[in-house]
């Protein structure tokens, strides 16, 4: 952990965090059927197609992409998609 080797945090606390991590329920979804969107959508936003997969996948599950990545948010918030971005901040 970046963190870690940092000095910012000890070891213990590293470890811990990671036990947490574990524990989250991660869905995996295959990227394949999100390609025809995802290429759209990288192509109308003038983006990269990897960014472009968060909001295809927003876009199938009728939900919002929350980011911290203002150049991520800045790219997609005036577009098509701009009703399915959401600032962090904004909480």
């Amino acid at each position: 952990m970046k963190k870690q080797r940092r000095g910012e945090i000890e070891a213990p606390a590293a470890i811990r965090m990671l036990a947490d991590f574990t524990r989250v329920a991660v869905d995996l979804v295959p990227l394949m059927p999100l390609m025809p969107s995802a290429f759209a959508i990288a192509a109308a936003a003038g983006h990269s197609l990897y960014d472009s997969w968060y909001p295809a996948l927003a876009e199938r599950e009728d939900c919002p992409v929350v980011t911290a990545d203002r150049r991520f948010y800045q790219a997609f918030a005036g577009g098509q998609l701009g009703h399915r971005m959401l600032w962090v901040e904004a909480f």
